[in-house]
């Protein structure tokens, strides 16, 4: 417990309270701590960036001290208790409900800690909850190979409704108005037009994608992606989102390189490298990249 902080007292006004673990809460409902034991996310971190302003301009080590202490409690709890793994995260963890408007404000609250700690586990965890349940208004085309494609409609829990196969003799295109996680199934694009038009089909590299960088994550102060000895291919895209350039190398041992920005292009999850052989390239996120 920081030195600077004073427990709840009766009778008092107070906001802030060390759960029965031994973690700080700025509680956003300050109510009788650990009867309810609300603890919100949003709440708990907006509070935050007030410390860190009030750090700022005073230069006061009370608030570094309270800062750290809120902050850890926020690499404790969002993986162990406010993250819900493919879903929406939870509003706190007195709470079980999880709403889609406060889970991309989790996410954008967690780069904003990064931003302002430079820890790079807060990135992970805004990463991590993307990951989870990517944001999901995308407008965009989406490229079939030639193939069998089926195309589905789901009830609210992931259930099949309905499904309706589309053979193609070869690549063909749609818009998509939609990039989301069915619950218990993966992520699929809502198609706008065309024969599957209403339907969702699945997000599969090679064989269905999204053109473009969607549900992208810039990196203030950018991040250091670690190389594992081996093999991997970079692509700068074209206006089309075609690739319009390609570099491969081989790396007979570890080493690294900067990124400012992580999106799903055309599919895949990629990493943006701002320097070294790569420089304003996207690397494929694969086995042997692991970012700092």
């Amino acid at each position: 417990m920081p030195a600077c902080f004073f427990p709840p007292a009766p009778g008092l006004p107070w906001a802030s309270w060390v759960d029965d673990a031994g973690y700080l809460w700025l509680e956003e409902y300050p109510v009788t701590p650990g009867v309810t034991g609300e603890r919100v996310l949003n709440g708990h971190i907006f509070a935050l960036y007030g410390v860190y302003d009030y750090w700022r301009l005073t230069a006061d080590p009370r608030a570094v001290a309270i800062f750290d202490g809120a902050a850890t409690s926020l690499r404790h709890y969002v993986p162990t208790a406010l993250r819900m793994p493919e879903w929406v995260s939870r509003y706190a963890v007195g709470c079980p409900n999880a709403y889609i408007g406060y889970h991309a404000l989790h996410i954008q609250q967690l780069l904003k800690v990064y931003e302002m700690s430079r820890t790079a586990v807060f990135a992970g965890l805004a990463d991590l909850l993307r990951d989870d349940y990517p944001p999901p208004a995308v407008t965009g085309t989406v490229v079939f190979a030639g193939g069998t494609h089926i195309g589905y409609t789901f009830s609210a829990t992931g259930s099949i409704l309905e499904q309706k196969p589309l053979t193609l003799s070869r690549q063909s295109n749609a818009n998509a108005d939609q990039r989301i996680r069915v619950r218990g199934r993966g992520v699929y694009y809502q198609i706008h037009n065309g024969a599957l038009a209403g339907y969702f089909v699945a997000e599969e590299p090679g064989t269905r994608v999204l053109l473009g960088a969607v549900a992208l994550h810039t990196y203030a102060p950018q991040r250091t992606l670690l190389f594992s000895p081996g093999t991997y291919p970079g692509y700068r895209y074209g206006p089309a989102w075609t690739v319009a350039e390609s570099r491969t190398y081989t790396f007979p041992r570890a080493s690294a390189a900067p990124f400012d920005a992580t999106a799903w292009v055309n599919g895949r999850l990629c990493y943006r490298i701002t320097a070294g052989a790569y420089a304003g390239l996207w690397l494929p996120a694969v086995e042997g990249l692991n970012p700092a």
